[in-house]
């Protein structure tokens, strides 16, 4: 595990949308405002677990948001919903748990696609999941800056690996590491970003993840576990370009030609049943819609969202 915190820059194409490499505060997804979203358990751990004088809590936050912001123009990052791990308030938490501390489940691993800074991932340590059976995969070593927020670059140890989902190669350093040998497979915050085509190819390179049984299909029991923004009700197509609060625009214009798709609970659930089909897997999706209070978020710092975004989480068991 490297201890440095700086983070080099490098391009990661169409993976990242044109939006989040925007370099400017001037986004209706960016706030000053740490408190509204910084809840008594993260203030907790980082005074504790972390050794940050009170006082010093929110200006530390500030900084390394800065940095992360230097990077991409992630929503995540601007609001400061990173500091929520959203794993915590996700209804598939116990079977995780229950899974990966099964008798049954051998040499347990757990990959975490758009891991970020590792919040999702020190949440499950914290509930009792080792280290050594965590991995974290992004396009930046973000996590570099998660050791910097959190102050455990001595303490805290997954397995960090630099890939895309969208790299189908059998030669990446991800598929080295991580291909069939996950028991559960989690993404946050990833899919949304996608057109439908790259959706269907991002879902299906989750499930490369996976451990697989003796018909080279996802082993049963296994998990592929996530959540992203989306609508109670109708699915579309999302016009990031507009969101601007001074014309900032969307980009260079990618996101005018494959705009990422807003998924719907029976939208996300198609998505997932035929990827299945065509992979030949039999599995049982559930998808739920649940509101951003319930995913401790205010609602008023999603509003430019609309009024019936909330958060969809889905869970795929292989049967």
């Amino acid at each position: 595990m490297s201890t440095s915190t700086s983070v080099q820059d490098r391009d990661t194409g169409s993976s990242d949308p044109a939006y989040t490499k925007l370099k400017t505060n001037d986004l209706v997804w960016y706030t000053e405002d740490v408190e509204g979203q910084l809840s008594d358990e993260t203030r907790t751990r980082l005074e504790t677990y972390s050794k940050i004088p009170p006082d010093q809590v929110v200006p530390h936050i500030q900084a390394v948001r800065a940095t992360l912001w230097s990077l991409r123009a992630y929503p995540c990052t601007g609001l400061y919903v990173f500091l929520t791990p959203w794993l915590a308030h996700h209804s598939s938490l116990p079977h995780i748990i229950a899974h990966l501390q099964s008798p049954q489940t051998q040499d347990p691993k757990f990959l975490d696609v758009g891991a970020y800074i590792g919040h999702d991932l020190r949440y499950l340590h914290w509930a009792g999941i080792p280290q050594r059976s965590l991995y974290a995969l992004d396009l930046l070593p973000f996590w570099e800056l998660g050791y910097r927020l959190w102050k455990d670059e001595d303490v805290f140890r997954s397995t960090n690996v630099i890939g895309d989902v969208l790299d189908e190669s059998a030669d990446s350093e991800a598929a080295r590491v991580c291909d069939g040998g996950m028991d559960v497979v989690y993404s946050s915050a990833v899919l949304h970003q996608f057109d439908v085509e790259n959706g269907v190819r991002a879902c299906k390179r989750l499930c490369r993840f996976l451990k697989t049984g003796d018909d080279g299909k996802g082993k049963r029991g296994s998990l592929l576990v996530g959540c992203i923004t989306g609508s109670k009700g109708v699915e579309g197509l999302v016009d990031v370009g507009r969101l601007g609060k001074g014309g900032a625009g969307g980009g260079d214009g990618e996101q005018d030609v494959k705009k990422p798709v807003r998924h719907s609970v029976e939208s996300l659930k198609r998505l997932w049943e035929g990827v299945a089909e065509e992979l030949g897997w039999d599995v049982e999706v559930r998808v739920a819609w649940r509101t951003w209070e319930e995913y401790g978020t205010d609602p008023q710092r999603c509003a430019f969202m609309g009024s019936d975004v909330g958060v969809l989480e889905w869970e795929v068991r292989v049967l």
